[in-house]
């Protein structure tokens, strides 16, 4: 086993296990706070009332507000231990993983993930276990952070690589560091403009989805992405889908233009599935 497959595997024993890696718990009102953009941005692309799939769901606050706006809605996350809203009628929760979701074809009208691409393994397969539960005519709705941008590298340069921290951890790095796709000091961070404005440029240039993977870094305490296994971005899921037919509605957060959505720092993405025979 590799290096990456050995970490990759030690991530997903984690996230069935563990709370490292996990979102902390929330209260209703700071949940309904948090993800409303995104329980907004999936309701306005999914037909009224249809059946939503939440994959990745985590505690479940995402498909109770899916189910609150109205969806039929199954969430569905690695372990069941992870869920901490209960069942109701239309809101329902399984233990199953995106790589291979316990549903028959053409089960749901919207599959929707949040914050989850970047931490499967394999995304391809992902993407084709949303293509294939998903009924034609209907929607998939991928929302994330956006890992190629270099923007969102330079940014993490002037605001947090200096804050708060001596010259020498600003400059070089020490082992109780966490390994942040962009890097974490100064060196890796200008070290990743660069690839991260190569990588964007060849995607754009490809007609077909090229998905980069990382290592990601199995030391808790987890967060910022340094445990994403597939550096997430909107580029990537419009090859994907477009070259499958698919419709794509959304490559960027509501109010933003297609080229800022290349550079944000969040991928937010939707595409409808043909209502005939996909290749």
């Amino acid at each position: 086993m590799t290096e990456h497959s050995r970490a990759v595997a030690d991530v997903q024993e984690l996230y069935r296990q563990g709370t490292d890696v996990r979102p902390h718990s929330f209260d209703e009102a700071s949940a309904r706070a948090y993800f409303r953009d995104y329980v907004g941005f999936v309701s306005g692309e999914a037909p009224a009332g249809g059946r939503a799939l939440d994959v990745g769901c985590g505690s479940g606050w995402t498909s109770l507000l899916l189910h609150e706006a109205g969806l039929d809605t199954v969430g569905v996350d690695l372990t069941a231990d992870a869920f901490e809203v209960a069942a109701r009628d239309r809101l329902t929760f399984v233990a199953g993983n995106a790589m291979s979701l316990p549903f028959p074809d053409s089960t749901f009208d919207v599959v929707s993930g949040y914050q989850m691409l970047e931490h499967v393994p394999d995304p391809a397969q992902a993407l084709s276990e949303f293509a294939r539960v998903l009924r034609p005519g209907g929607v998939v709705c991928v929302v994330g952070p956006n890992l190629v941008s270099p923007f969102v590298c330079a940014r993490s340069l002037v605001l947090y690589v200096p804050k708060n921290r001596p010259l020498s951890t600003i400059l070089f790095r020490n082992e109780s560091m966490p390994r942040h796709p962009s890097g974490n000091t100064a060196p890796e961070v200008i070290a990743s403009i660069v690839r991260n404005t190569v990588r964007l440029a060849r995607k754009l240039a490809s007609p077909e989805a090229t998905f980069t993977m990382r290592t990601p870094d199995t030391k808790p305490p987890f967060h910022s992405d340094n445990d994403a296994c597939y550096l997430c971005n909107p580029v990537d899921l419009a090859r994907y889908f477009g070259r499958r037919g698919y419709n794509i509605t959304r490559v960027t957060k509501p109010g933003r233009t297609k080229v800022a959505g290349l550079f944000a720092g969040g991928t937010w993405f939707a595409a409808r599935k043909p209502s005939g025979p996909t290749p």
